[in-house]
């Protein structure tokens, strides 16, 4: 019990405090939480380009020559999606930061989730972060905010400002898409496809023979995997629970088909069979494959032809 004497004055502010905070006259502030929605994200993958610009200048020069990627015409363009590109990018800073000696290591375990602009935002802080370091490591201030002007932003839009990133990033040093990260995802697809043919006792299947003398272009691979998605299109639609959306087809390329263009759709065909799984599979982690060095645009063939087959099968045997 506290006596209250002049003895005790010291105590009195605090008491005070005390009295008022639990009369909820003078409350403590709560910790203000931040909403992220499309808008912050954009906003924050906008910051990023921009701070990749002021490290491109000051060693590079004039920007003319980084062309600003088209728009897309889908718009059926979610989460899940955006989160697949933000992978990409992530592997492009972490390869840049580890060739100029500052490791930085990608990440190796994706979650089976339900994708929002939270999980987006999550890896965009730390791709924003890596930028910073870069910042820091050419003598530039890293001290700068991200804009609060940008409204009616939607996935899409996050998924195009991406690209811009991912240019910018090509420009300063970082390697390319090569087919051994097409044949990562193509190797966790057709995990993603085994885990749901479980459930439905698919017919046991193997992989075709590769040859030296089979050789696949880019184009053939293209090509395979967009009969992929049209499978997987009927096995979605026959699955208990249907993923938001369906599945994404994007708008096919008339352009020259680069291991980079063939990465970008089999990065929708795995975020669609996240969701699948995530509703009607019982895995909760996805390892990504560790990258070897080889992986030729053959047996990224031969991991997507043997994907379009499980899912025929399972298409008949759901």
């Amino acid at each position: 019990m506290i006596e209250w004497s002049i003895d005790n004055v010291k105590t009195w502010p605090t008491i005070a405090l005390l009295l008022l905070m639990s009369s909820g006259i003078f409350a403590a502030p709560a910790m203000a939480q931040e909403i992220v929605s499309p808008d912050t994200v954009y906003a924050r993958v906008s910051l990023i380009s921009d701070r990749l610009s002021q490290i491109y200048k000051r060693n590079l020069g004039n920007l003319s020559n980084i062309k600003v990627p088209r728009e897309l015409d889908s718009r059926d363009y979610y989460p899940r999606h955006v989160f697949q590109r933000v992978l990409d990018v992530e592997r492009q800073i972490s390869a840049l930061l580890n060739l100029n000696s500052l490791k930085a290591k990608p990440t190796g375990v994706i979650r089976i989730e339900k994708y929002t602009p939270v999980q987006v935002m999550a890896l965009v802080k730390i791709i924003n972060q890596r930028v910073g370091d870069v910042k820091s490591a050419v003598g530039l201030s890293p001290a700068d905010k991200p804009s609060s002007k940008y409204k009616n932003k939607q996935p899409i839009n996050v998924y195009v400002a991406l690209d811009r990133v991912e240019l910018l990033l090509r420009q300063l040093g970082a390697p390319s898409v090569q087919p051994p990260d097409v044949l990562q995802r193509a190797q966790m697809i057709v995990h993603l496809l085994s885990n749901l043919c479980k459930s439905y006792k698919c017919d046991d299947l193997s992989k075709r023979p590769v040859s030296g003398i089979n050789l696949k272009r880019p184009i053939k691979v293209y090509q395979e995997v967009f009969k992929l998605i049209e499978v997987l299109n009927e096995v979605e639609k026959k699955l208990p629970s249907r993923i938001e959306g369906g599945v994404l087809a994007p708008k096919l390329e008339t352009g020259l088909i680069i291991p980079d263009t063939v990465n970008k759709v089999v990065g929708i065909i795995l975020a669609d069979l996240i969701e699948m799984n995530r509703l009607n599979g019982k895995l909760t982690t996805l390892d990504i494959p560790r990258r070897m060095g080889h992986g030729s645009p053959i047996e990224v063939w031969r991991e997507i032809d043997f994907a379009r087959r499980l899912a025929l099968n399972l298409a008949k045997k759901i």
